[in-house]
């Protein structure tokens, strides 16, 4: 596992439990909005962080964290990310994974194999804009590989099994979210337990400056088009 981040300690990450956080190198996406664009193409001599570190500190902490959240960059570009679980739920943790749902097979191999007990897909754009998200240049070829995998993800989703629970997420950029855009993506997500909305927040460490936030009856807006297709849809992120 090419670990490049570790936070020992977050309340944020995994709903309702008390977790540590790694950040795995390397993604297949280009988000212009994306907050951890250093992850996207790591150097080669950027300094990692060992499987050991990780495993040592979950096992010292054992009945106060009661999990992990594997984020990242794409987790599933992690070619031992199935063998890495599997020492995590040794260890009687629990597993939250963050994925951009474009690898279903490995996906469903961790739900056939109880690995994983909450997922966070991202929604980025509607199928068919896919490729809005992806490096330039990409190949037709990958990127209607993506794009399937993202919609048989979706359908995994929906089909879990009652003790693997689940969240899709977007993040709604002003620049780049409309109207017409969110009904597309809400019939997409249309049967999805649950959906947050979360505004776009703009820092030092965006892949493309200048984009800007939503505001209020924006995101009311856009929750009320994807609360047609999805019945639960929170916005998060934003007091309202």
């Amino acid at each position: 596992m090419k670990i490049l981040g570790f936070q020992k300690t977050t309340l944020l990450d995994y709903p309702q439990h008390i977790a540590s956080i790694i950040f795995t190198g390397g993604c297949n996406f280009a988000c212009p909005y994306c907050h951890n664009s250093e992850l996207i193409h790591p150097f080669k001599d950027t300094p990692t962080i060992p499987e050991e570190e990780v495993l040592m500190h979950l096992g010292k902490q054992k009945g106060k964290i009661e999990g992990l959240v594997i984020s990242g960059g794409e987790p599933t570009l992690q070619q031992d990310l199935l063998e890495f679980c599997k020492k995590i739920k040794a260890l009687g943790m629990l597993i939250k994974l963050d994925t951009n749902g474009t690898n279903h097979k490995l996906l469903s191999q961790l739900i056939d194999e109880k690995l994983v007990d909450y997922i966070a897909m991202d929604a980025k754009q509607p199928a068919a804009l896919l490729h809005k998200v992806l490096p330039q240049n990409t190949p037709e070829a990958v990127i209607t590989k993506h794009t399937d995998s993202y919609k048989k993800c979706i359908e995994l989703l929906k089909n879990a099994p009652n003790d693997v629970d689940y969240e899709i997420r977007t993040t709604v950029v002003s620049d780049l979210f409309d109207s017409d855009l969110a009904e597309t993506m809400a019939s997409e997500l249309s049967g999805v337990k649950r959906l947050y909305l979360q505004p776009f927040v703009d820092s030092d460490s965006v892949l493309l400056p200048g984009l800007h936030a939503p505001d209020e009856d924006e995101m009311k807006l856009y929750q009320s088009i994807f609360k047609r297709h999805i019945e639960a849809v929170e916005i998060r992120g934003m007091d309202i």
